[in-house]
């Protein structure tokens, strides 16, 4: 039978390592930090060449906000299209929905952002009302 010298508390939060050899990036932050700076990566690619719907270009710190950057890395393919027939306003809405996503998959957007940019897109170049 196998002998353990010590438990390990798994629900303990506290998980960084004494040892300073270990580097930071080995922690699960920076890997959050590394998925986010991704996120705004994609969503500064994909709208550099949008423009708001009342006109001008989208601020980078409109778009790169916080809010956006939870919204694109939370919000799956069927969530972002299900909250987006549900504030469109006709059945032509649909094709306008159809057409982004197209966009999206040509753009190479990676298809887990692809339902808040979708989102986001509705908002910032279409100017409806997305409240998700």
């Amino acid at each position: 039978m196998l002998e353990f010298e010590d438990d390990f508390d798994l629900e303990d939060d506290d998980s960084k390592s004494e040892d300073p050899q270990v580097p930071e990036e080995y922690y699960s932050g920076a890997f959050v930090k590394d998925v986010e700076q991704f996120a705004r990566e994609e969503m500064d690619r994909f709208f550099s060449k949008e423009e708001l719907f009342c006109g001008g270009a989208i601020p980078k710190d409109m778009l790169n906000s916080q809010e956006y950057v939870t919204m694109v890395l939370n919000t799956d393919i069927s969530h972002g299209v299900d909250a987006a027939y549900k504030v469109m306003q006709s059945e032509s809405d649909v094709a306008v929905v159809n057409k982004i996503l197209e966009k999206l998959s040509k753009s190479g957007v990676p298809k887990e952002f692809a339902g808040g940019i979708l989102l986001i897109y509705l908002e910032l170049v279409k100017g409806v009302d997305v409240d998700v």
